[in-house]
């Protein structure tokens, strides 16, 4: 029997490989689950995704990307809050 997940040396993933990873958002006292996934590479667009909303909404500290099998931080975007009524040079 093939085992139920394996990596090349080169980091290619095969079928049964199913990692599952969480988006949390992090502030200083709180962390919110914002989604779960399966596809880490789907998952930093989607990790890209989730912090662009957040930070139109006003929304700081950051979002990270966590492997929910080894609790290990996979990835994070530090979110600053967009600011209304700027050009693209910050001048109002």
């Amino acid at each position: 029997m093939a085992p139920e997940s394996s990596h090349s040396a080169v980091g290619v993933c095969y079928p049964g490989d199913m990692s599952t990873y969480r988006v949390e958002h992090r502030t200083d006292d709180t962390v919110e689950i914002v989604a779960h996934t399966s596809d880490v590479h789907a998952s930093q667009e989607e990790l890209s995704h989730h912090a662009a909303r957040l930070a139109a909404a006003g929304a700081t500290g950051e979002l990270v990307l966590v492997d929910e099998t080894t609790g290990e931080d996979v990835a994070r975007r530090h979110l600053q809050a967009e600011v209304a009524g700027t050009d693209d040079n910050g001048m109002g």
